[in-house]
């Protein structure tokens, strides 16, 4: 039986899964960083009583990790978690007793910029996978070392558990709740015993620190996928800010004409609060609140780009009457519409021209005041915010205040001083940027979602919101998406600063740069007649179960930000949207360890993506053995052999190569 060991730590550290290290133990960075091993028992586990200690209000998430250690490969490891009793059996289990299993990110170098403060290169635990039964998954059961994360030496495999308390006293009345959670694997099983005291109060429903984590994305997924992440946010208390909804403009000399209904269909369930109730499958908090504020459709161009503008750019002739008009319309349909449901009245309007995003420069200063008036003039004061974001001097400020409302201002030109005077003039302020500092140009970064940097955005957020009565923005839920190689198979590799862990946790499968791929483009049309045939239906809905681990920034545990969704959703192959429509419209070739997971998300052997034939394929009786062979195992009566010549084209339609 192999030897397994398991402990438990808090949700602030993070363990290294070679070693089992904590990767914050890095005193020569930080004083205050915690030293030395945590396994005999650390500020939620008790390795003595096999116990984990934990404290929560009604209405309020609490989490811990277990370790599982290994000194031996372990495979089939399983999770049983009913679940915790409490006083007069009132149980805490389902939705409110989660297990996830986390996932592993290598970094390869540290982030630039921050060169005294990264905590370096490895292996860093991230997204967290959700614990559901699927075939040829990541997930549950796992294998120490991991099939899929393919760490080398790894020694251990951190779970994530979620514990929450309902806002109702009766679902969670005060006391003590205890229950244990139980790891099983081939050869052996092993325990640990949770203890919760919950006090006799509970969180509010509102969050009183406003702010938000821009996206431009999910407004492109389906409404079912799209809501899930709505839910998920409001769970753990923030709010994905979507840049931004529009109805379709029809627009004919000052005539303007906008179509709201797919603007309604899309936003209503938000905007009235409905989303977040039994409904539609929600739980927890926030409870039937709208949410807190919106993004009005309005924009401007963005570098010269017409397609940004709405509802319409500026004529080459430059501003004109009939243009105007046409904003003022516009804007007083806007209210209009807005105005019509009383149950949206209570969400805050917020107008934001990206295209003027961190401008400095007095043609921008114009433009800003320019439509801000016009918005006004066409809006209304008070029934919207104007916002700008920036780190403007005081004496710029001093101009746009006559008609910005919103100013989210740069950390690195955040001055009490200047935010307490503008907030005296009525000026609302947040703030977005990073949170550590080495350097100037650490500013550059935009926000910390830095895995190799002190977790402190997610930490420090709040409590800087707190302490100066702000609001925060954080930049961006899926900019890093953006960030990464169209062909994950194919990372480009550049001499640019980097920031290690600014990208999409699974969208990249080929950290590992030895990855096999089918070698003909031609093969794509196998693989998707494959699909057709062996998933009827379903073809299509490789690219909706990709998304769901791979559309969250990183997903630090400070906030619980968990970029897993729900059962119902699909699981994800963690590759990026725009990659498998690469991949189903023939413009790259995926590799083997790609199609794993397409595989895997169908819960299909991987053979049965090539296999065209009627009856079951044969079982392959030879192939090559080499650092591929686990998959190559799974691919019968396809690849019957790999020859020596494997890096030389073949007329096969399945042919293999190396490269």
């Amino acid at each position: 039986t192999p030897a397994v060991r398991m402990w438990a730590v808090s949700d602030t550290v993070r363990v290294n899964p070679v070693d089992g290290r904590l990767i914050e133990a890095r005193t020569d960075i930080h004083k205050d960083y915690p030293a030395g091993g945590l396994r005999a028992g650390n500020s939620v586990w008790d390795a003595a009583r096999k116990t984990v200690s934990l404290k929560a209000a009604r209405n309020e998430f609490v989490a811990f990790q277990v370790i599982v250690e290994a000194s031996e490969p372990v495979t089939d490891a399983d999770v049983k978690f009913p679940g915790l009793i409490g006083p007069s059996g009132v149980r805490l289990d389902g939705n409110c007793a989660a297990v996830f299993k986390e996932w592993y990110v290598r970094v390869r170098r540290s982030t630039t910029g921050y060169d005294k403060s990264s905590l370096g290169p490895g292996w860093y635990p991230d997204a967290l996978m959700p614990q559901r039964r699927a075939k040829l998954l990541a997930g549950f059961p796992f294998s120490i070392p991991d099939l899929y994360n393919d760490i080398p030496e790894q020694k251990n495999q951190a779970l994530w558990v979620d514990l929450f308390v309902p806002y109702d006293a009766s679902a969670g009345p005060p006391g003590h709740y205890t229950g244990d959670l139980e790891v099983a694997w081939k050869g052996g099983r092993d325990s640990l015993h949770i203890a919760l005291e919950v006090w006799d109060f509970a969180l509010p429903q509102e969050n009183h620190i406003h702010g938000d984590i821009w996206n431009e994305s999910m407004k492109e997924m389906w409404p079912e996928e799209e809501m899930a992440y709505y839910q998920l946010a409001r769970q753990h208390r923030f709010l994905p800010l979507i840049y931004a909804y529009r109805p379709k403009p029809e627009i004919s000399g000052r005539r303007v004409s906008l179509d709201w209904a797919e603007y309604d269909r899309r936003l209503a369930p938000y905007l009235d609060g409905s989303a977040f109730t039994a409904a539609h499958g929600y739980w927890g908090p926030g409870y039937g609140l709208p949410v807190d504020h919106v993004m009005l459709p309005f924009n401007v161009e963005k570098r010269g780009n017409k397609s940004t503008a709405w509802p319409l750019p500026v004529p080459d002739a430059g501003r004109t009457p009939e243009y105007e008009a046409v904003w003022k319309e516009t804007g007083r349909q806007v209210r209009a519409h807005l105005d019509q449901d009383s149950r949206w009245h209570s969400v805050t309007k917020i107008a934001f021209l990206d295209g003027l995003d961190e401008s400095y420069y007095e043609a921008a200063y114009e433009k800003m005041l320019y439509y801000g008036k016009l918005l006004h003039e066409a809006m209304g004061r008070g029934w919207f915010k104007y916002r700008v974001d920036g780190g403007y001097a005081r004496p710029v400020m001093e101009r746009l205040s006559k008609e910005v409302e919103l100013w989210v201002c740069h950390t690195q030109d955040f001055d009490i001083g200047d935010v307490d005077y503008f907030r005296s003039q009525g000026l609302d302020t947040w703030f977005y940027g990073p949170m550590i500092y080495e350097q100037e140009k650490n500013g550059n970064v935009g926000s910390n979602t830095l895995l190799d940097v002190d977790l402190l955005v997610n930490r420090g957020i709040g409590w800087v919101g707190w302490k100066y009565r702000s609001g925060w923005v954080e930049w961006e839920f899926d900019w890093n998406a953006e960030l990464q190689p169209t062909d994950p198979q194919h990372p480009a590799e550049s001499a640019a600063p980097r920031a290690a862990g600014l990208r999409i946790l699974l969208a990249a499968f080929a950290e590992d740069r030895r990855q096999t791929s089918c070698r003909r483009v031609g093969e794509l049309d196998c693989l998707q007649a494959a699909f057709r045939k062996n998933c009827p239906g379903r073809h299509r809905d490789l690219e909706e179960q990709s998304r769901g681990l791979g559309q969250s920034a990183n997903c630090r545990r400070r906030a619980n930000r968990k970029v897993s969704l729900r059962a119902g959703h699909g699981v994800a192959t963690g590759l990026l949207r725009r990659y498998i429509s690469r991949v189903e419209n023939g413009n790259t070739v995926p590799g083997l360890e790609t199609l794993q997971r397409m595989a895997g998300a169908f819960e299909l052997p991987l053979n049965m993506l090539f296999y065209d034939g009627k009856e079951p394929p044969e079982t392959a009786t030879s192939f090559q053995a080499d650092e591929h062979g686990r998959f190559i195992a799974q691919v019968p009566g396809n690849v019957r052999a790999i020859p020596s010549n494997a890096n030389q084209p073949r007329e096969s339609a399945c042919a293999l190569s190396d490269d």
